[in-house]
């Protein structure tokens, strides 16, 4: 069996230590179909039981081994009961292609590239890139003016879905995930509250008594993934979270670890560090050769641009790939991203009140005829490098600045703009929660914050106010496009 073909893997996710407990969120990924046996002589997950045990090392002074386990302790976690209806349905709604996946063969030529703004360097008090695919060029611009053009084919009719598409979208819904056992919640106590004072390391595997666990030690049917956890006291009460995940393994993997290591620190908050905005106030504000020259006045009103962390961002995607994209060396070190999207505070400039989610949603859910509950969370904005000729290696683009405020929802779409165009509003599935409750408003300024959210969903609390300064950007909003003629 090849390592692409592994059949099951566990992904710990800690949330926070509340002084004697650390919350977790735990990530089951199945491979294949579902609803079709996981293995020869195996059952399917859809009817599986599973039961899981959080092993805990407490301290951090090497990669996460068995070895070095000295806490084992069973969670208090159910597979759903309903799990394999919900399967089902999935399967007749989304009209799921039943064959497994061919194994996964990464792209030779492909790299993630991304264009650094001038309040990007500002903000980091920019010196050198730290990564070649970080530019300060006009080659973003370029490609996108004289690059190639994409070949005129005809479009093809759409594919039946895959499952590993219809699990990966619905990962992206944590009230659906949790009811088709994707995603587990808990939380697990040391034996000490002192356990972790030094750091240390945790990931859950299967109990023994849970199916699957007697054919778990099989060469590459089970795959575990660990988190480091900082180092956290007694009676404190902080965020934890993991933007990259370690393998776990009898032997040391080989290669360097220091800079996933280094990552897994700095972003242990689960907030950015670097959070940067930007106002439009030129038509080819891209064109950084013209900044001093004469400017051309917007034509409408965009809002407020906002970005962060850029260079850490395009390392992560790079790193997804391969250690050396350019050279098309094969992948070496099995630390998975983490960080799924990122979601987006804002409150007034003074500080005085408190931060609003611009990603907070709310409503019913259903799948078919099932009532899948009530969902009343945060979504996530999730960045998608795009190949501006169409095909599929090649240089991909992140976006100059990452999303766009308009003083509404950044994911629900603008009741205002429907109104604007004169067309029928979108119908709404979910609704935004506290929509309007800062509203954009020349000559007043704003402050941003992100916090990152893993593959689960789980991120810091948005009460959290522990946010490090340098994730807080300002910037006040002023008036570049001349006002509407009526």
């Amino acid at each position: 069996m090849a390592i692409t073909d592994t059949r099951l893997r566990i992904c710990t996710f800690p949330q926070g230590w509340d002084g004697t407990e650390i919350l977790l969120r735990i990530l089951i990924a199945p491979f294949g179909n579902p609803l079709q046996p996981l293995d020869s002589g195996l059952k399917p997950f859809a009817q599986a039981q599973l039961a899981l045990s959080a092993h805990l090392i407490p301290n951090l002074d090497n990669l996460p081994r068995p070895a070095d386990v000295t806490e084992r302790i069973l969670l208090d976690v159910n597979t759903p009961p309903n799990i394999e209806q919900v399967y089902s349905e999935v399967a007749t709604q989304f009209g799921v292609d039943p064959t497994a996946p061919a194994a996964y063969v990464p792209p030779t030529k492909t790299a993630f590239l991304k264009m650094l703004m001038p309040s990007y360097l500002e903000a980091s008090g920019f010196a050198r890139p730290r990564t070649d695919f970080a530019v300060t060029d006009n080659r973003y611009i370029c490609a996108l003016v004289d690059g190639p053009r994409p070949d005129k084919r005809p479009p093809k009719a759409p594919a039946q879905p895959k499952w590993e598409a219809v699990l990966a979208m619905a990962l992206r819904q944590p009230v659906l995930a949790e009811q088709l056992g994707l995603i587990y919640v808990t939380s697990v106590g040391p034996p000490d509250a002192s356990f972790y004072e030094n750091g240390g390391w945790l990931y859950v595997t299967l109990d023994n008594t849970s199916d699957y666990f007697a054919v778990g030690a099989a060469p590459d049917f089970l795959k575990l993934y660990a988190a480091r956890i900082p180092p956290v006291q007694v009676d404190e009460r902080v965020p934890v979270f993991a933007p990259v995940l370690f393998p776990v393994t009898a032997v040391p993997p080989a290669g360097s670890f220091d800079d996933m290591l280094l990552e897994a620190d700095i972003y242990s908050d689960g907030f950015a560090r670097l959070v940067h905005t930007f106002q439009a106030d030129r038509t080819d504000y891209l064109n950084l050769s013209r900044q001093n020259e004469g400017r051309s006045r917007p034509y409408e009103e965009t809002g407020l641009r906002l970005g962060w962390d850029d260079e850490q961002i395009v390392i992560w995607l790079n790193r997804q790939l391969t250690d050396d994209p350019r050279n098309g060396s094969p992948i070496a070190r099995d630390t998975p991203l983490g960080v799924r999207g990122f979601r987006i505070d804002v409150r007034a400039a003074d500080g005085l009140g408190p931060w609003t989610s611009l990603v907070r949603m709310q409503g019913p859910l259903r799948l078919g005829d099932l009532d899948l509950g009530v969902f009343d969370g945060e979504m996530a904005i999730e960045l998608a490098p795009s190949q501006l000729q169409g095909r599929r290696d090649g240089e991909y683009w992140l976006p100059p600045y990452f999303t766009q405020w308009t003083g509404s929802s950044l994911i629900a779409a603008d009741p205002n703009a429907f109104k604007v165009a004169n067309v029928a509003p979108v119908p709404r599935v979910l609704n935004p929660v506290g929509e309007g409750s800062v509203p954009l408003r020349y000559g007043k300024s704003y402050q941003f914050r992100v916090r990152l959210t893993d593959l689960t969903g789980g991120d810091p609390s948005p009460d959290a106010e522990n946010e490090p300064p340098s994730g807080i950007a300002t910037c006040r909003f002023r008036r570049f496009a001349p006002p509407p003629v009526r």
